[in-house]
């Protein structure tokens, strides 16, 4: 009789600042359900998430963390003119470029 060897288990966090956070909820899951993460990989703010649970650390600590990090005060300070479009921010537009910031309601600078 041949055993068959036990599946693994990766955990794949993407980017999104904040949004990791949704991976807190699996960890969580996953552990209560006694599934063990055999690589834990990240991206971006996914990273975070990652390090911290290759490092050792519980899914409540880092909630705690979280809460911490991201609280109202840094998420309301926000660079909206960096959001834009870039030919939107440059001094030295096209005439192309009202066009396509007239299109979406910015104005070229």
């Amino acid at each position: 009789m041949s055993t068959s060897p036990r599946k693994r288990v990766a955990l794949v966090i993407g980017a999104g600042s904040v949004k990791c956070a949704a991976a807190l909820g699996l960890w969580k899951v996953l552990k209560r359900e006694g599934i063990a993460l055999d690589l834990v990989v990240g991206c971006s703010g996914g990273s975070l998430y990652a390090a911290s649970m290759a490092l050792g650390y519980d899914a409540d600590e880092v909630e705690a963390m979280t809460l911490a990090m991201w609280n109202r005060d840094v998420t309301k300070r926000r660079d909206y003119a960096s959001m834009l479009a870039p030919s939107c921010r440059s001094s030295s537009d096209s005439t192309d470029t009202s066009a396509w910031c007239t299109a979406r309601r910015c104005s070229p600078r």
